[in-house]
């Protein structure tokens, strides 16, 4: 999951959640999600094609300890590379993602550069190996 910081605007999905599952859904994501309090879920409206709908979003908290704050794309694409959880690597979950978002029709920039400053990272290690 992305979290959202304040400014600027995101392009995505809105799912409509079946009425009688809406409580059990929440549950999962915030369980998975809100673990370390580093988002806070909003209610929202969302603009579609449709018209505004209610919606929820998770937040960042800027007050976590783990918010990194803007970082320049070097420091993230050097965090992505390195990163490693229990659900996979940042490079694999970042990766995943750009793959979604295109599936989707969804360019986000930001994370192309990223993903493409994480190649050239790893063909920089590469190449260091090979000396």
């Amino acid at each position: 999951m992305l979290g959202l910081d304040r400014g600027g605007s995101c392009r995505g999905i809105v799912y409509r959640l079946p009425p009688d599952r809406v409580g059990e859904t929440l549950d999962r994501i915030w369980a998975r999600e809100m673990t370390g309090e580093v988002y806070r879920m909003h209610e929202v409206t969302v603009r579609t094609p449709h018209g505004p709908v209610a919606a929820h979003a998770c937040v960042v908290r800027r007050a976590s300890p783990d918010y990194a704050g803007r970082l320049s794309l070097d420091a993230a694409a050097h965090l992505l590379a390195a990163a490693v959880g229990g659900r996979g690597s940042g490079r694999e979950y970042l990766a995943n993602t750009v793959q979604h978002l295109e599936e989707l029709g969804i360019r986000d920039g930001l994370l192309h550069r990223i993903q493409e400053r994480i190649a050239t990272l790893a063909v920089d290690l590469t190449s260091r190996r090979d000396l």
